[in-house]
């Protein structure tokens, strides 16, 4: 498979499955955070028991039980609070959706199998995006931080009215 398009995919999937779902991207950043700790503790214990049950597997089977363990908690997110972000404020959600596609890609890329991650990293794209990974990562983090604290609150105030006697 091209190589531009597996990094295509990595970040496209994630950000269309937010902005069809109306899933906060915030939410599904901070799930995707989840995933990662899951996957990188609980991979080998999750890989123990999996061997329980088959006699042998293969790094494809490594690294689908790592995948899933890093987007299961993302996934669950956009299905369980999809429709909780502003249907008219769609565009306010673009851009952290589509740094969360950024950061899903950057998590999901050493998890795939080393074909793929081979041919990714021999690309130019990806040394230009290894370039701003920090960068991107922190605005991300940042900016989900900002959209889930200013989330929730209606500044509005309450209609006061006033009982007859």
């Amino acid at each position: 498979m091209n190589p531009l398009i597996v990094i295509g995919l990595l970040v496209g999937i994630p950000t269309m499955l937010i902005v069809l779902a109306q899933a906060r991207a915030a939410l599904v950043f901070m799930s995707l955070c989840v995933g990662s700790v899951l996957s990188t503790f609980l991979g080998d214990q999750a890989l123990d028991m999996l061997q329980l049950f088959t006699k042998n597997y293969g790094p494809g089977m490594q690294s689908g039980v790592r995948l899933g363990l890093l987007v299961f908690p993302a996934l669950l997110t956009i299905l369980f609070l999809g429709r909780t972000a502003a249907g008219g404020k769609w565009l306010i959600n673009l851009f952290p959706a589509l740094l969360t596609g950024v950061t899903a890609m950057f998590l999901a890329l050493p998890v795939l199998p080393e074909t793929l991650q081979a041919a990714v990293y021999g690309t130019s794209l990806w040394d230009e995006l290894l370039q701003y990974r920090e960068l991107l990562i922190g605005v991300a983090s940042l900016l989900c931080l900002f959209q889930l604290w200013a989330g929730g609150k209606n500044f509005k105030h309450a209609k006061k009215s006033r009982h007859k006697k």
